[in-house]
């Protein structure tokens, strides 16, 4: 049986306003940071961080409430990108949410760590190779 048109809009509505929920809660994390702010915390200059955002180096998450913002998650305590970012940003063909939820899930295949934890332990070689596993179809 075929659902009709406007129960298939509100059905769809409710779900984009439920992701529009669960991005703003992300977006105001305290570990999301404005490109200012991050350009403060790691003494990096805009200009550098624009420049390694468009360049597909940097993680960034955008919504049209929040604007840009910037997982502090992908950088060591001493302000260095972790190795693996761009790599895995790549695989994702520039998508950012995409990205995202791989890099902060946890992942039983990581030791049951996230993405972001296996990169900070260098673990580059582990994470590519769940990435690989999961774009072939591979699931956890």
């Amino acid at each position: 049986m075929a659902i009709d048109s406007t129960r298939r809009a509100k059905t769809f509505g409710a779900a984009r306003e439920r992701g529009a929920i669960i991005a703003d809660d992300i977006m105001i994390r305290a570990d999301m940071v404005t490109g200012d702010e991050l350009a403060a915390k790691f003494n990096m200059s805009r200009q550098m961080i624009n420049m390694r955002f468009r360049n597909g180096q940097l993680l960034a998450l955008s919504t049209a409430k929040r604007g840009r913002r910037y997982p502090t998650l992908q950088f060591d305590c001493n302000g260095r990108l972790l190795p693996g970012i761009a790599q895995v940003i790549a695989h994702f063909n520039g998508d950012s949410w995409g990205a995202w939820r791989f890099l902060s899930a946890t992942h039983i295949e990581l030791e049951s760590r996230t993405a972001f934890e296996a990169l900070k332990g260098g673990k580059v070689d582990e994470v590519m190779k769940l990435l690989t596993a999961i774009s072939d179809g591979a699931f956890s």
